[in-house]
């Protein structure tokens, strides 16, 4: 059998398992090699080892994320930078240790532990002998959006012994088995639980160190569960907090990179744009700026081709051609 036959083209864009069992033995190392390279496209692998007895690849798409199970040897990967939209990933250690590194801070693992990356720097992830992953990948716009801060728990380390940590464990090993049974409205479904529960289970970590983030964090979730009010503005959420609107937009420019208003608008925004992305219901555009608290369509249209470079109607026929309904182009 020769390298080029052993090699099995993937496709990217599609659910799909892959097994190195049918594979040579002789050209495993390259066509893990391979699949490497068309699945992330920024990361390298050093140090396998000549033979590999095993391994496999399984990746199933849910709404604008994208989950692996990963099961492998010894190896060294190398993530390079991977831009501003780079994804948000959540990696979760099945059995065996590793050791994930990203801006001078260092995570060791082992089963029942997860932690996360940022895409968009670059990262190293070293695992010692054979082990099984779950990589999530979530697009940055939705992530970033929910939980602006959530930069400052990268490379944490966390386990599944805690009740809230425990939680985001159960949901995305129990996802990883079931995903594949489940139509696309569904998956894109679970894509925004997983983003809640992250912020419920992770989020006091970053934010539970002073009053002053204690105060971001209450706004994050008041706006969260009112931000499809129309009347909602930055001195609803400040009066909420019994503190000025001057002092929370100063605590949100410096913990969140943006004012209130600004963060309000980003969410309405971005959630208009998931409900777009299904051209299969039956709201039009109108309905959906209405619901997302617009006070009208042409208001919110502006504003959506502004921030999506693309107007609703166009955004909403493009939806069948992105991959999974992706924003990660935005």
């Amino acid at each position: 059998m020769s390298d080029n036959a052993s090699v099995v083209p993937l496709m990217p864009e599609a659910d799909f398992e892959y097994d190195l069992a049918a594979v040579d033995i002789r050209c495993r190392a390259s066509t893990l090699q391979s699949w490497n390279a068309q699945l992330f496209r920024n990361a390298s692998i050093k140090g396998l080892p000549e033979e590999i007895s095993h391994g496999y690849i399984q990746s199933y798409a849910f709404g604008a994320a994208r989950l692996f199970r990963i099961g492998a040897a010894h190896a060294v990967i190398m993530h390079r930078a991977g831009g501003a939209r780079a994804p948000v990933t959540l990696l979760l250690q099945l059995n065996g240790q590793s050791t994930a590194r990203q801006s001078q801070r260092e995570c060791h693992l082992k089963g029942a532990d997860f932690t996360f990356v940022d895409s968009s720097v670059p990262f190293e992830f070293e695992a010692s002998g054979d082990h099984e992953l779950i990589l999530v990948q979530m697009p940055r716009s939705v992530v970033f959006s929910r939980h602006p801060n959530i930069r400052d728990i990268m490379v944490e380390h966390f386990n599944a012994a805690g009740s809230a940590t425990g939680m985001i464990w159960n949901f995305v090993t129990g996802m990883a088995g079931a995903v594949g049974q489940l139509d696309s409205t569904a998956r894109a479904t679970i894509l925004l639980s997983l983003v809640e529960l992250i912020g419920t289970a992770t989020l006091n970590t970053a934010t539970g160190k002073s009053r002053g983030t204690g105060h971001v964090r209450r706004a994050l979730d008041f706006i969260e569960s009112m931000f499809c009010q129309p009347k909602l503005n930055a001195i609803c959420v400040a009066n909420e907090l019994g503190i000025s609107r001057r002092r929370l937009d100063e605590l949100f420019i410096e913990s969140v990179g943006r004012s209130v208003s600004a963060h309000i608008w980003e969410r309405r925004l971005v959630r208009a744009a998931i409900e777009l992305n299904f051209p299969s219901k039956a709201n039009s555009v109108t309905s959906i700026a209405l619901n997302m608290g617009f006070e009208d369509g042409a208001h919110f249209s502006r504003a959506f081709k502004k921030r999506f470079k693309r107007s609703p109607t166009e955004w909403r026929l493009e939806a069948g051609k992105r991959s999974e309904y992706s924003l990660c182009d935005t």
